[in-house]
């Protein structure tokens, strides 16, 4: 059962044991980036959501994808983007710099885009597997 909270409205897949109501404007995580990192952003966002429900949250430290649990997030160099994605079990592609274990079921990846062409179909694959995952009852 999804839990909203009653203070900023922020939608959580569970009661959060904390969390900080406030909110950003995603615009501000670019003020200091060439513009083609907000390009790529906007990529991965698109596709996140051509998946089905994402909410995008603007936090002090990163955006966070939700749908509704946790699928990743992003935050923004001033050449790169960097991608985080949670999925079930180890993946591969030529912009993954590290992983983290989550427990037995789940593992952050993280990810640098400095292209556009970044966003390539084995990319987007990656991202819809986080949404499965994020979204699976």
């Amino acid at each position: 059962m999804a839990y909203v909270c009653p203070d900023c409205g922020r939608r959580f897949s569970r009661k959060p044991i904390e969390h900080t109501c406030e909110r950003l404007d995603i615009g501000t995580h670019f003020e200091r980036s060439d513009p083609l990192v907000r390009e790529i952003f906007d990529g991965f966002v698109r596709v996140a959501k051509s998946c089905g429900k994402v909410q995008v949250s603007a936090l002090k430290s990163m955006i966070a994808l939700n749908a509704p649990k946790l699928m990743g997030g992003a935050s923004a160099q001033r050449k790169a983007l960097r991608v985080s994605l949670i999925l079930p079990g180890p993946r591969q592609h030529p912009t993954l710099r590290r992983r983290q274990e989550m427990g037995s079921l789940r593992i952050s990846h993280q990810f640098v885009l400095e292209t556009i062409d970044a966003l390539d179909a084995d990319f987007e694959a990656l991202i819809r597997e986080a949404w499965e995952l994020a979204s699976d009852d």
